[in-house]
């Protein structure tokens, strides 16, 4: 892949986010929210490819899987004015159809459009695939660390009260309730992504994102967390109840294990020291 083929990628992407401009305020907001949600995912899989001295080639190819991730959130807004996949459809294999349907691969060769398309393809599945490739598979986890920063971000400006509009669009429309599923915690204390399936309140999804960190797949990936103060400030927004806290350790701990600290790290400390 070469600067020109990203470039071409670039304005299709652009003409086609335009399209779905005008429709209605609700629909724009949408729109502007995910063409600024792909740009900052963009930078974080460049930032984190970088980091693990992923070649230039590659980094221009793991770009434009940032770039095209979300293309399906568009048509899933519109028709279904949501973005709950498991209400509306599966907003990867809607990109897919839409990315194929347009030909805007045409302009790369065959295994750069297989590898971008099996990357956009997993980047919203549950965990990793095991039949992959390896040039493909490092493409997916790069993407799905490099969204998983960005929604973190997302949900914490509308947690932290920074988001007033896209409610909906963040909190899934989940009641907040003060309870935590006992299964979710218990999933975070075997060092477990938490099932999505199971998440019936806001807390639930927070406690649903903090076993993302198990997830996370390169070190620099886990230094830009540890930098944005992401597990502090999720934490802080969490319950501190017994059973929230010893599930929390495990999170904390392992962050700090990953960034090469150590040592066993107490989210109360964490809650404390944490720059809110």
């Amino acid at each position: 892949m070469i600067p020109a083929d990203l470039r071409r990628l670039e304005a299709w992407y652009r003409s086609y986010a335009d399209r779905f401009m005008g429709i209605d305020k609700e629909t724009d907001r949408a729109v502007q929210m995910k063409t600024a949600h792909t740009a900052r995912v963009r930078a974080n899989i460049l930032q984190i490819g970088q980091g693990i001295g992923l070649e230039a080639n590659r980094l221009l190819l793991a770009d434009a899987t940032a770039l095209l991730h979300d293309t399906g959130r568009f048509r899933q807004f519109r028709d279904h004015h949501t973005f709950v996949d498991a209400v509306s459809v599966n907003h990867a294999r809607l990109g897919l159809r839409e990315i194929g349907k347009e030909q805007v691969l045409a302009g790369l060769d065959t295994e750069e459009r297989r590898q971008v398309c099996r990357t956009v393809a997993w980047h919203n599945a549950q965990s990793l695939p095991t039949d992959e490739p390896a040039p493909v598979l490092e493409l997916i986890r790069l993407l799905r660390d490099a969204d998983k920063v960005d929604i973190f971000g997302v949900t914490l400006d509308r947690y932290e009260g920074r988001d007033l509009e896209n409610n909906e669009a963040v909190d899934l429309g989940l009641p907040d309730s003060p309870t935590c599923s006992p299964v979710l915690l218990a999933a975070i204390t075997a060092g477990q992504v938490a099932p999505f399936h199971l998440i019936r309140t806001l807390n639930d999804f927070k406690i649903a994102q903090l076993s993302w960190i198990f997830d996370i797949q390169f070190t620099p990936t886990f230094h830009i967390l540890e930098k944005r103060q992401i597990v502090p400030r999720l934490c802080a927004v969490l319950p501190k109840t017994p059973q929230v806290t010893a599930a929390l350790r495990h999170v904390t701990t392992h962050l700090a294990r990953m960034v090469g600290r150590g040592g066993v790290i107490d989210p109360i400390s964490v809650w404390t020291h944490s720059k809110l």
